[in-house]
């Protein structure tokens, strides 16, 4: 359905102005995918290795204490782990590596849908801005000597409303698109950021608690992992907000007490659908924000000050 809807607002676009806009957006979200694929596979790849940088770890420092062979995160499977444990790592790995492409395809098309929102919000303002100053134009004065505003005025180019048709009719399709973007990722939303924030506030108590070298090699990567995607799901939730929030003050900010009746009321119907900005949520429980990131950040934070605060006193 999203992708249907993305390929029907193409259709629906035939300025050229318009087209170069969107595809600004669009070569944004492809670099960021490009980016978000080395990012993660870095990432992952880590996490993997940590094994091994134990292992190398030892070598370079010339230490003569043998440890046990180990899997990236603690996993039975009723087998010898000393028998076959490449075998095993080999299975891990492919379980990763799929878990991984899942995740990222998920996160790339998820923003990717959302830069197009953004985009369309920005052919919305940028549309509302050019009828603005294109019609000002037209109606200024010739003279100093008529400088005055006529407001019972109804200039020419009214009669026709068509750009304000369109502009309406974007406000509602983005309103979908939004809609519908958050209900098709609602369960990724829920599963990713939900418990996101559980494993890193209990990342963040365990890394503070626990002096094993090894676990911290381990988990302080994927931590940091978490934390930014966290990072890139609210900053283009908050995208989302900021281009929203534009729109009203570009349709207000026009001449309107030249425009007829019915163009007053077309507009004032789009100042008011406007007027909240568009949000995307985690199950109506949580707005997918800066402002919300930066509120984790700071329970994070406390969490370590608390358990730090704690160890000293036993200490």
């Amino acid at each position: 359905m999203c992708v249907q809807h993305v390929r029907y607002d193409w259709s629906l676009l035939s300025d050229h102005n318009d087209i170069c806009i969107l595809i600004e957006y669009i070569k944004k979200s492809r670099i960021f995918t490009l980016a978000y694929i080395i990012f993660i596979s870095m990432g992952a790849t880590c996490y993997l290795t940590a094994p091994f940088t134990i292992r190398i770890i030892d070598i370079l420092l010339a230490s003569n204490v043998t440890r046990p062979k180990r899997l990236p995160n603690p996993s039975e499977y009723f087998l010898d782990l000393e028998r076959y444990y490449y075998f095993l790592l080999a299975i891990t790995y492919v379980g990763y590596y799929v878990c991984s492409v899942i995740v990222i395809a998920t996160d790339t098309i998820y923003i990717a849908l959302l830069q197009h929102a953004c985009g369309i919000l920005a052919i919305l303002r940028y549309i509302l801005l050019l009828y603005i100053c294109s019609h000002r134009l037209e109606n200024l004065p010739m003279s100093n000597k008529s400088s005055n505003v006529d407001y019972n005025f109804i200039p020419k180019w009214d009669t026709n409303i068509k750009d304000i048709i369109q502009c309406v009719q974007l406000q509602i399709r983005v309103e979908r698109l939004i809609q519908l973007i958050e209900s098709t990722f609602a369960i990724c939303l829920f599963t990713d950021i939900g418990f996101g924030i559980l494993f890193q506030c209990s990342s963040c108590v365990m890394i503070v608690t626990n002096v094993n070298t090894m676990y911290l090699i381990k988990n302080c990567p994927l931590l940091a992992m978490q934390s930014i995607r966290l990072f890139f799901n609210s900053w283009i939730g908050q995208r989302i907000i900021d281009h929203s929030s534009q729109i009203s003050f570009a349709a207000y900010n026009g001449i309107w007490y030249q425009m007829s009746l019915e163009a007053r009321k077309m507009l004032l119907f789009l100042i008011m659908k406007c007027r909240k900005p568009y949000h995307i949520t985690m199950a109506k429980l949580y707005i997918i924000s800066m402002e919300g990131y930066s509120m984790l950040m700071r329970t994070s934070a406390s969490y370590i000050t608390l358990m730090i605060s704690l160890n000293t006193n036993d200490a």
